[in-house]
């Protein structure tokens, strides 16, 4: 319901919206519809962010570009996104979209935010068992609560075994990089472009990780000479 009805509104105002630094209040309105749906209503929004209430954490964000792909047919859109969290800590995000028209492109763009970054997050902060996300337990090296998006996937399919090895890489390979107890967060990026892989890149925190990315680029990827990127983005819970 709340998708159908933004959709309404973008499409009257987007127009106007196609510089990098502006939307913020739409992208504000988009996420408090999103915490509704989800019936947390312990938030208000200010020009400063959506504020959650009791657990002093705000997000905010603006549109970062809007790109005419296709002329009149075919658009993208990629949004800047910030989660500050009690601490002072901050996670950003930049979400990217298509659609056929801006309007939609940006929509994309702030429903895969939802999908990929904030349902792991709200997890964490909020709904130990939400079903929107897969929660395991990994040791790394101590028993640490894990709450995973499903996997972004464009272009051509990747089979869900690669990825299963990937998720198994991962949790190994982070049991050595000694995290603290507080919370973590992780997003693994590979892309396929012209018969190779162009990119491979594993983040925490926000900070490229070269030894665990490097495992990445160096697994055995489907050989396609078609585009493909998958994406992964989780959580590491709080001890």
């Amino acid at each position: 319901m709340y998708r159908l009805r933004y959709i309404v509104i973008l499409l009257l105002i987007f127009p106007a919206l196609v510089n990098a630094g502006q939307g913020g209040e739409y992208v504000r309105a988009y996420i408090g519809e999103w915490f509704k749906a989800h019936g947390y209503n312990n938030y208000s929004i200010t020009e400063n962010g959506v504020y959650l209430d009791f657990l002093d954490i705000t997000l905010n964000g603006e549109i970062y570009s809007v790109n005419e792909l296709r002329k009149g047919e075919f658009y993208s859109a990629e949004t800047q996104l910030s989660i500050i969290f009690s601490n002072g800590r901050k996670l950003d995000d930049f979400a990217a979209g298509a659609g056929e028209s801006p309007e939609g492109a940006f929509l994309d763009s702030l429903n895969n935010f939802c999908i990929t970054t904030l349902h792991p997050v709200y997890a964490e902060v909020v709904e130990k068992d939400d079903p929107h996300v897969r929660k395991e337990v990994w040791k790394i090296p101590t028993d640490r609560n894990i709450f995973l998006a499903d996997w972004g996937l464009r272009g051509e399919t990747v089979e869900k075994q690669h990825l299963d090895n990937i998720e198994r890489l991962v949790s190994e390979m982070l049991s050595n990089l000694n995290l603290t107890d507080e919370t973590h967060w992780v997003k693994v990026v590979v892309t396929n472009v012209s018969g190779k892989i162009d990119t491979a890149v594993l983040t925490v925190d926000g900070s490229y990780v070269e030894k665990i990315s490097n495992e990445i680029a160096a697994y055995s990827w489907p050989a396609s000479k078609e585009f493909y990127m998958v994406k992964l983005f989780f959580v590491i819970g709080k001890t």
